[in-house]
C-alpha cells in the first residue's frame, strides 16, 4: 500500500465522526457539525447538498470505487467543502495513479488549511510532497501557431502556449490540432522531476478544390429524349417509305385484277403513299438533327465546376480530412 494511504483513514474518520476505532493518531476537525439541538437553527440546503456527496464520497472508498469516490469528493468540493476534502481529493488520485492531479490535491490542501493544519499532519504531507515529485514532471509546449488545442494523453489542457504543466512522469502523447494546419501528434518520455519544453510546428494545409460534374442540364436532357423520339420515327417511316416503294413496283410490273380504271386507282394510291412516307421522312431527319445539334450545345455549355466537397489527404502525421473551396 502506498505511502500516502496512511494519512486518509485518519481524515476521512474525523470527516465521518463515526469511526472512532480508525482515529488513533490524530484526528482531524470534523467537517460536519455536531448533530444540532432542537433549538438550533437548520443547516441550509447546500450544506447539506455538500455533505450528502462527501458521505457517498467515503461510502465509495470503503467499497473500493475509487474513481465514483473521487467524483462525489470533487463534487463536494465544488459545492462548498472545506480544504479537508482537499486530503481525501489528493489520496484517491494517489491511488488512481493520478500523480499529478494528486500533488496538485495536495498543495491545495497546505495553502488553503493554513494554520487549522497541525504540524504532524503537515509534515505527513509534505513527506507525500515528497514522494509525488519523484513521480511527477513539468511541460511546456509551444507551437508556432497561437491559439492550436493541445492535449495530452487525450486529455484536453488548454491552447498554445503551455506553460510548465504539471504531469505524470512517463511516456506522454501529445497532441497538437488547428483549423486550417495538420494535426500534429507527438510523444515524449518524461522521467521524475524533469522539466522540459517541447516547440511544435504546425503545417497549414492547402485548400483541396474537389472537381464535380454537376450532370446534364435540364434542357439537355430534355433534348437528349426528343432527339431520341425523332431517331426512333424517322428510322420508322423510312422502313415504311421502302416498304411502300418496294410494293409500288412489285404493282407495276404485275398484272392488277380487275378493269384498267381500278388498276391505275390502286397505283396512284400506292404511289401517293411512297411520295407521303418519303416526305414524313426526310421532315423527322432534319428534325432529328436539329434536335441533336439543340441537344449537344445544352450538353457542352454545362460544363464540370468546382465544388465544396470534402477530400481525405495524406498528411505528415497523419490523415487529414478537409474541404475544398
Amino acid at each position: 500500500m502506498k505511502s500516502l494511504t496512511r494519512c486518509l483513514p485518519i481524515v476521512i474518520s474525523g470527516l465521518a465522526l463515526a469511526r472512532p476505532a480508525m482515529a488513533q493518531e490524530e484526528p482531524a476537525p470534523p467537517i460536519e457539525a455536531p448533530p444540532a439541538a432542537p433549538e438550533a437553527e437548520p443547516v441550509d440546503p447546500k450544506t447539506e447538498e455538500m455533505r450528502a456527496h462527501h458521505r457517498r464520497g467515503l461510502e465509495l472508498f470503503d467499497e473500493g470505487d475509487f474513481r465514483l469516490a473521487l467524483i462525489e469528493f470533487e463534487r463536494a468540493y465544488a459545492i462548498g467543502g472545506s480544504a479537508r476534502i482537499l486530503f481525501n481529493i489528493g489520496q484517491v488520485h494517489y491511488q488512481l495513479n493520478n500523480y499529478a492531479k494528486a500533488r496538485l490535491a495536495l498543495e491545495r490542501y497546505l495553502a488553503e488549511g493554513g494554520d487549522a493544519i497541525t504540524p504532524k499532519r503537515r509534515a505527513d504531507v509534505e513527506r507525500d510532497l515528497a514522494a509525488l515529485r519523484q513521480r511527477t514532471a513539468t511541460l511546456s509546449v509551444r507551437v508556432n501557431v497561437d491559439g492550436a488545442e493541445i492535449a495530452i494523453n487525450d486529455a484536453t489542457m488548454g491552447k498554445a502556449p503551455l506553460e510548465r504543466a504539471l504531469v505524470d512522469a512517463g511516456t506522454l502523447r501529445v497532441q497538437i490540432t488547428r483549423a486550417g494546419y495538420a494535426t500534429r501528434v507527438t510523444e515524449i518520455t518524461l522521467a521524475g522531476g524533469d522539466q522540459q519544453v517541447v516547440t511544435i510546428d504546425l503545417t497549414e494545409t492547402r485548400p483541396d478544390v474537389v472537381v464535380t460534374h454537376t450532370g446534364l442540364p435540364a434542357e439537355a436532357i430534355t433534348g437528349w429524349i426528343v432527339t431520341g423520339v425523332l431517331l426512333a420515327g424517322t428510322v420508322g417511316t423510312g422502313i415504311a417509305a421502302i416498304s411502300a416503294s418496294s410494293t409500288y413496283d412489285t404493282k407495276r410490273t404485275t398484272p392488277i385484277a380487275g378493269s384498267p380504271q381500278e388498276a391505275q386507282a390502286d397505283l396512284s394510291r400506292q404511289r401517293n403513299l411512297v411520295g407521303a412516307l418519303a416526305v414524313t421522312t426526310d421532315v423527322l431527319a432534319i428534325s432529328t438533327i436539329v434536335a441533336a445539334g439543340v441537344s449537344l450545345y445544352f450538353t457542352l455549355r454545362g460544363k464540370p465546376e468546382a465544388r465544396v466537397g470534402p477530400r481525405v489527404s495524406a498528411r505528415p502525421g497523419g490523415a487529414v480530412f478537409s474541404f475544398g473551396f
